[in-house]
């Protein structure tokens, strides 16, 4: 599991860094951000909500919905705990921020999984725009290194996927324990160190950003994606 920061100086341990106050509003234009480009893009290629691969922002979208509701909850119950200081209440909020992160955490990785279905599932649509092998399951990874050698994505955005990516299957596979030192940095200004044998460590925010990117970037391949398919007016 990711384990958040503890630098900062708010008077909780647990919310130091990264408050809930800013994850539910990160959320809240994720869950925006997620809607307005599904619509823009149905809108540009007069494609109906359910079609791969636009119908992964949409899942994205309840995704996001469903995560905010969640912390949402957490917010209100930070706010009227009895207690407002003391050993009691620091750890109640700790043990609150570790449950923001699992839920943060999955959110991020469900946003993820529908991508890779809904990119799959276009590459069969439209073989002749991204052909993968047909043997096998065909991961996101792959999709996303075959669009670089068709110029759907740029060398900056590719590497953004790879580090995304890594940090998805740490996080599904191997309980967020870095297997290489790696740095992922995405062309957003998001950097995170990865050490080998380590637990991988983020704040609050840590999978809000990454999934807020995720839905910028395959936004970007969806259109660049229909844009070479000739799909539209």
């Amino acid at each position: 599991m990711l384990q958040w920061s503890k630098r900062g100086e708010s008077r909780s341990r647990a919310a130091k860094g990264a408050p809930l106050e800013r994850v539910c509003e990160g959320l809240s234009r994720l869950r925006t951000q997620s809607s307005d480009s599904a619509t823009r893009l149905h809108e540009k290629f007069w494609l109906p909500d359910h079609v791969a691969p636009t119908n992964a922002l949409n899942m994205a979208f309840n995704h996001t919905t469903l995560c905010l509701e969640l912390c949402d909850h957490f917010y209100n119950l930070w706010g009227s705990l009895a207690a407002p200081y003391g050993p009691a209440r620091d750890e109640v909020i700790e043990q609150n921020s570790q449950r923001i992160m699992e839920i943060t955490k999955w959110c991020f990785m469900a946003t993820i999984s529908s991508m890779e279905f809904c990119a799959r599932q276009a590459t069969k649509s439209y073989p002749a725009v991204l052909s993968m092998p047909a043997r096998g399951r065909q991961h996101l990874w792959d999709i996303i290194t075959k669009s670089r050698e068709l110029q759907l994505v740029d060398r900056d955005t590719a590497r953004g996927w790879n580090g995304l990516l890594e940090l998805r299957n740490l996080a599904v596979h191997n309980n967020g324990v870095a297997d290489k030192d790696m740095a992922v940095r995405l062309p957003n200004g998001f950097n995170l160190a990865l050490r080998k044998g380590a637990m991988t460590k983020g704040d609050l925010l840590t999978f809000v950003r990454l999934s807020t990117w995720a839905v910028e970037a395959y936004a970007e391949w969806c259109d660049a994606f229909l844009t070479r398919a000739g799909i539209g007016p």
